[in-house]
């Protein structure tokens, strides 16, 4: 678990300072700091900061918070794991060669393949790409949701990060809770769609890209649900299960850490 944030104004804004900017993306960074106590970092800029910190998993001795890469002057912030990451780094024309962390292939592979190298991940992540040449800010969220990202976007500028509690505290105005979203809450244990109970804070929908640039935010999707119409064969068995679950597991165990193991049951009682 890592947290990632920014802020971006647009527009040529003049009356931010770099020191407004950093104090502010201080704030969102400490309340979010329990996702990544390993390592943090933020970036200032002229019209933007961005900030992480990072739950170190994989290479866990490296400096990977905050990727960038010269001289496109775009960078990447991460949250997640990439289970898939040797093979892509395999395919990739120029590799990074200094850097074994999945977080440093992002960049590569946005150059290689554009907007469509999202489709080429496996796993849970969260993704932020800042082009700071165009003062352009992109989102993405994994197909299952797994990985949160909320913001908040006004006519000049867009806050972003892992937590919408961070997102709050860098807005000017305080926002009014909806109460029919906390009665969904309370009811359901969860509100549908890219609503939060604060109505000026939005959520990234699982499979979505936002995109922010001067005056204009689009969202679309990337992944959809296809659904499999081919009826399972009756040779499917507990065998071929327990060879399909071990393989999925063997991809997903990659740690450079020591892990654990949590069997949970629950018995719901009418």
């Amino acid at each position: 678990m890592c947290s990632i944030e920014g802020i971006i104004h647009f527009n040529n804004v003049a009356n931010v300072t770099p020191e407004e900017l950093r104090n502010k993306i201080s704030v969102m960074q400490q309340i979010t700091k329990h996702r990544g106590p390993d390592q943090s970092d933020i970036l200032v800029f002229h019209q933007a900061a961005l900030g992480t910190s990072r739950l170190a998993i994989v290479a866990p001795t490296e400096k990977s918070t905050i990727q960038s890469m010269e001289p496109d002057r775009r960078y990447a912030l991460f949250n997640g794991e990439i289970v898939n990451h040797h093979a892509l780094r395999r395919s990739l024309k120029d590799p990074p060669v200094d850097q074994h962390c999945d977080s440093a292939l992002i960049l590569p592979l946005y150059r290689e393949f554009g907007e469509s190298f999202v489709q080429k991940l496996a796993g849970m992540f969260a993704i932020a790409i800042y082009d700071q040449v165009s003062n352009r800010l992109q989102l993405w969220r994994d197909p299952l949701g797994i990985k949160p990202l909320y913001y908040h976007y006004s006519k000049d500028r867009v806050l972003f990060s892992s937590e919408a509690k961070a997102v709050y505290a860098a807005m000017d105005d305080r926002p009014e809770a909806d109460f029919a979203a906390v009665d969904h809450i309370l009811r359901y244990r969860f509100h549908p769609g890219g609503s939060t109970v604060f109505p000026e804070i939005k959520r990234v929908l699982p499979g979505e890209t936002v995109i922010f640039e001067e005056d204009k935010l689009s969202r679309r999707r990337y992944w959809n649900l296809t659904p499999n119409e081919s009826e399972a064969s009756p040779n499917f068995g507990i065998e071929q299960f327990r060879a399909l679950l071990t393989d999925v597991i063997k991809e997903h165990v990659q740690a450079d850490v020591k892990g654990g193991f949590l069997c949970q049951e629950d018995l719901i009682r009418r």
